[in-house]
């Protein structure tokens, strides 16, 4: 216990929470064609404003972008045609053109295609990349930390297992012959990328529809072996470092439908750097409410440098209804009592998003009465200090950005949540990227000082 206290207090005096949180601002609300079942933010145009790219179902020959108007607010959808059956995404800059790119998955045509950015925030269509079998999940991301950004691409379904295909990017927009990686699971639902083993090799998590997940681990020649985790029953992960040792944390949401207090759980799997076969740790107060989760999304919402929840509730035939609940995080693996939150009609997608570029990820939510309904995190500056700096994006993938009012050179330092240094450099201009590819998924601290600021932030890094 000891040991417990006294870093509570080297966390609190190293890294205070210089602002109040308000929790979130009224919503905003935007009509969009049909119910969005995907949402990605990006700048699209290169103007410097957070767009939004909607998806609907695969069925659907369009997708759309809402133009980015700042201060988290948008403008009418302008749509595209696509083909049917596309429909699972994600983004990244390929060509190193500075616009970015999308990949959009095929169940039916056995692979994705990839759109190419443009100056116009329009996309043109770009190669389709064949799998071999039915496309699911897709994940963009700099897989061998060679500072381009490469492809995974997930397939399964027809009595075939789930296979890993990792498409190594070459910069211009191209990519190497694919290498596919077969495991023994059927039916991928989602894919993660972690660093599961210390290693410093990214590994990718999959989740399926049996009570096991599948962790590819990577090899130190590039290659993935498929290891297996049983999870006993079958159940929505997520990861995020809720005890703040610097590894991500396995959480398991549980939904019975049986109605009854304690069935519907969830159960938290500390990392120990092998697996995650420690002792489950339950959370009374999320059984207790009964609910059953569907969707979850992870941050820091409040800044107080413990991870939160954010999830959306099913009722007993497992349908989304018009309610949301957070959980703010209190450290070592414990939560707040839950926090209801309802929204224009029943939820069908939700992200996390810095979209008016403060350093605080604001909740974006797709219901079910084809809106888009926008929430802009609220808070508000500590007593003397200014909104000088800004962080963002937040959560940051391979970068975040610096921006600052301030003429003079300062100096930044990057804190892990155990308050040890882990990068440092100097900021000499308005805007400075920042790069976190030598970085692990958790939650760091900012601290900025120099002769006009002396500021301190935390940021969430998810690749």
């Amino acid at each position: 216990m000891r040991k417990i206290v006294t870093l509570l207090i080297i966390l609190s005096n190293t890294f205070p929470c210089l602002a109040q949180w308000k929790g979130f601002a009224p919503v905003q609300t935007y009509n969009v064609a049909d119910v969005a079942n995907l949402i990605h933010t990006k700048d699209f145009t290169g103007d410097g404003q957070s767009d939004l790219t909607v998806l609907y179902n695969a069925g659907q020959s369009q997708w759309g972008v809402m133009k980015g108007e700042g201060q988290g607010k948008f403008s009418g959808i302008s749509h595209q045609a696509k083909e049917d059956n596309y429909f699972l995404s994600d983004i990244a800059d390929f060509n190193r053109d500075g616009f970015p790119d999308m990949v959009i998955s095929s169940y039916w045509n056995n692979g994705f295609t990839i759109w190419f950015g443009q100056s116009s925030g329009q996309l043109t269509k770009g190669p389709y990349m064949y799998t071999g079998t039915h496309g699911r999940a897709v994940k963009c991301v700099d897989i061998n930390k060679d500072g381009i950004m490469d492809i995974l691409s997930t397939t399964s379904g027809s009595g075939r297992t789930i296979s890993l295909h990792v498409f190594i990017g070459k910069g211009d927009g191209s990519f190497e012959t694919k290498r596919t990686y077969p495991s023994v699971l059927d039916t991928c639902k989602d894919i993660f990328i972690t660093d599961q083993n210390g290693d410093g090799r990214w590994d990718v998590v999959v989740s399926s529809s049996f009570p096991w997940l599948l962790i590819f681990v990577q090899q130190a020649n590039g290659d993935f072996v498929p290891t297996y985790h049983p999870t006993f029953q079958m159940a929505r992960p997520a990861l995020a470092d809720v005890n703040n040792d610097g590894k991500e944390d396995l959480i398991l949401l549980y939904a019975s439908f049986d109605n009854m207090p304690g069935s519907d759980s969830l159960i938290i799997k500390l990392n120990n750097g092998t697996d995650y076969l420690s002792p489950s740790i339950r959370v009374p107060s999320f059984e207790n409410r009964m609910i059953r989760p569907y969707y979850l999304r992870t941050a820091d919402l409040n800044h107080d440098g413990f991870t939160d929840l954010v999830f959306n509730h099913t009722d007993m035939d497992g349908m989304p209804n018009d309610t949301l609940f957070f959980m703010l995080g209190k450290g070592h693996a414990q939560f707040e009592e839950p926090v209801a939150m309802k929204v224009p009609a029943n939820v069908a997608y939700l992200i996390l998003a810095d979209i008016n570029k403060d350093g605080w990820e604001d909740l974006i939510v797709s219901c079910a009465n084809k809106t888009i309904n926008v929430y802009i995190n609220q808070w508000v500056p500590a007593e003397g200090e200014e909104k000088q700096v800004q962080v963002f994006p937040n959560p940051a993938a391979s970068y975040f950005y610096v921006k600052a009012a301030f003429k003079t050179a300062h100096q930044l330092r990057i804190y892990n949540a155990a308050g040890l240094l882990v990068g440092q450099q100097s900021l000499k201009s308005a805007t400075t990227s920042v790069y976190t590819q030598g970085l692990a998924n958790g939650i760091y601290f900012i601290e900025i000082t120099g002769k006009e600021v002396n500021s301190r932030q935390s940021i969430l890094v998810q690749h």
